[in-house]
This record gives structure tokens, sequence and C-alpha cells, in this order.
């Protein structure tokens, strides 16, 4: 069985909220937020590996949100903006926003995005979970064995 993915779609625009939840939800499945304040809610209720991110909301700066979001949980965020600039594309990448993209956007271009942005969020994961299974530094020494110099 595959993992279905969750998505946070975090978009102001209702007509852009539906058209991203209609063009995701064949292939994930799709939550979404209108506000920073409903953005915090949804990802404190549940797990989510990806955010789609508008930097424009009416209740603060979707910026304020990337860095919680990749702290607290292990979701990657993805910025979107239909006011581009290059000092917000630098702001959101700075703040951990792994990829930027300005809307309007051609869905082929999102998808691939997105595909990305999953996929690197897996690997993140992956490697986080097995450094957890590691013994620690000192415990390598007990596997091992002392570390004999090695004489010519």
């Amino acid at each position: 069985m595959t993992k279905k993915w969750t998505i946070l779609v975090v978009e102001d625009d209702a007509l852009m909220r539906t058209t991203l939840v209609r063009h995701l939800g064949d292939k994930y499945r799709v939550v979404v937020a209108a506000t920073c304040a409903e953005a915090r809610d949804v990802f404190g209720r549940q797990r989510i590996d990806l955010v789609v991110l508008d930097l424009s909301l009416p209740d603060g700066d979707g910026l304020s949100l990337i860095q919680p979001f990749r702290q607290d949980g292990e979701a990657e965020v993805v910025a979107v903006t239909a006011f581009p600039k290059v000092q917000s594309a630098i702001k959101a990448l700075k703040a951990g926003a792994l990829d930027y993209i300005d809307k309007p956007f051609d869905l082929d271009e999102f998808d691939t995005v997105i595909a990305k942005a999953l996929e690197h969020g897996s690997l993140r994961n992956e490697v986080a979970s097995l450094r957890r299974q590691l013994p620690p530094v000192g415990g390598l020494t007990r596997i091992l064995g002392e570390a004999q110099p090695i004489t010519r």
C-alpha cells in the first residue's frame, strides 16, 4: 500500500483554493486554510507532509508560518505568491521554504515542485529515522571494540 500524502493548502483566494484542491485531490489528501490562524489550527491537529503556503494572507504574513511549520513537524513548505519579488523569495527560502513559485503558475510546473518537495521530505524523514536507530557515539566503541592503532 502506498502512502497518501497530506498537503495543507493555505490560500485566502477561494477560487485558487478550490482549483488547487481539485487539482491535487486525486493524488493527495488535501486540507485547506484561508488564514494564518486556520493554518496553525489545522497544522496542530494533524500530520501534514507538505504546506503550499500563500505569503499574503488576510490576518498576517505567510512568512511568519514557515519557520514554525518546519520546526514543529516534518512538513516541507512551498511558498506561493501573486506578488513576486526577489526579496520575498529570498526571505521565504531563508525561513525554511523548500521552493517558491509565482502565481499564476503552470499546473505541470506546480506538479513538479510538489513531487520534488514530497520526495525531499520523505528522504529527510528517512534519514532522521535512521539516525534515531544509531547507537549513541560512545556506543559505537562498545559495538566495534576499542580502536587499535595501525602499525607498519
